[in-house]
């Protein structure tokens, strides 16, 4: 599938990509809470509660995921993520989500926030492991202590099995599209031109013939034209200090400089166009990293801005956007 961009025209605030990397209580978490729009949480670190006193509380929405602490039981975290994942498909209303904001009425949600990733990805892993098999040639290994059965990984296999989950859902939340008059899903899809035929409004050529735009129910083009409406999507992950290539387990070395962790994750950066560091030396208010330095390197903005400035209730990143439009300007 060809989605075409005219970026010109596009806002600065449509399909923001933004990673938030910090260690623990950073506030990730709070920052994400600033984003433009409904923010709707997948809550893994169980921490949403935290976010209660936030002054953008209104605008706040979210499940938290957990595991059954049955041990013999299949995990159901990460399965039920992806089926919330499904339903936002078909409709990016909150009501349709979950029978829990049936009151919502007609909001959309404008900004998915995956928290965190770590998290998210232990659950991923359960998951993998408790369906893999556990004999010769196998990814599982099992344990039975204490009447509990407990699952560690036999081969690189298991952790490949959990990326492809938890990348793929990411994934799948950048490609959602719906038209902003009927909140149904839309798409692009190759069609053919007929010889001697006119484009029609809203199609663009292509090498491979033409791309049209369409609602994903084909029914509905008759009714209006699909006017296509992402969604934000935000990820936080923790950070820790890179090992040196000399370092032991019985003699640990590092390089000064940090990474992301879980370190396999490196390979999300590249899906985001907006990577900072959250740091929070002192009191309550953290400072904000978006480009890089001698030690984080991994910074990143394509907003155009050199700085994220803290007012009183901290930086903001819907204050950030504004800045960025006024910059364009």
């Amino acid at each position: 599938m060809i989605t075409p961009h005219t970026l010109a025209s596009e806002s600065i605030t449509d399909e923001l990509s933004m990673l938030l990397v910090g260690e623990p209580k950073a506030g990730k978490s709070w920052l994400e809470a600033t984003a433009p729009g409904n923010i709707f949480y997948f809550d893994f670190d169980r921490r949403l509660a935290s976010l209660k006193m936030h002054w953008n509380a209104k605008n706040l929405y979210g499940l938290t995921f957990a595991d059954p602490s049955d041990t013999k039981t299949v995990p159901t975290a990460m399965n039920e993520l992806l089926d919330i994942l499904t339903r936002l498909e078909k409709s990016p209303l909150l009501r349709d989500l979950h029978e829990s904001f049936a009151a919502c009425g007609d909001k959309w949600v404008d900004t998915l926030v995956f928290d965190s990733i770590q998290t998210i990805a232990d659950s991923a892993r359960r998951y993998v492991l408790f369906n893999g098999e556990t004999g010769t040639g196998g990814i599982t290994r099992l344990f039975q202590i204490g009447g509990r059965q407990y699952r560690v990984a036999k081969s690189y296999h298991a952790w490949g099995g959990e990326m492809e989950m938890v990348t793929g859902a990411i994934l799948q939340a950048r490609a959602l599209l719906h038209c902003r008059k009927c909140a149904k899903s839309v798409t692009y899809e190759a069609d053919k031109q007929m010889p001697g035929s006119a484009l029609a409004p809203g199609v663009t050529a292509s090498a491979n013939g033409v791309q049209r735009l369409r609602h994903t129910d084909k029914s509905l083009d008759a009714q209006h034209p699909p006017e296509p409406k992402a969604m934000n999507v935000l990820c936080s992950l923790h950070e820790c200090m890179e090992e040196d290539e000399r370092s032991t387990e019985e003699v640990p070395m590092y390089t000064g400089k940090i990474e992301v962790y879980p370190r396999r994750y490196n390979s999300l950066l590249s899906y985001f166009n907006e990577v900072w560091r959250v740091i929070r030396d002192s009191g309550r208010v953290p400072r904000v990293q978006v480009d890089p330095d001698g030690k984080f390197t991994k910074a990143a903005t394509a907003l155009g801005i050199t700085s994220v400035t803290s007012g009183v209730n901290g930086p903001s990143i819907q204050e950030v956007l504004n800045n960025a439009k006024s910059l364009r300007k």
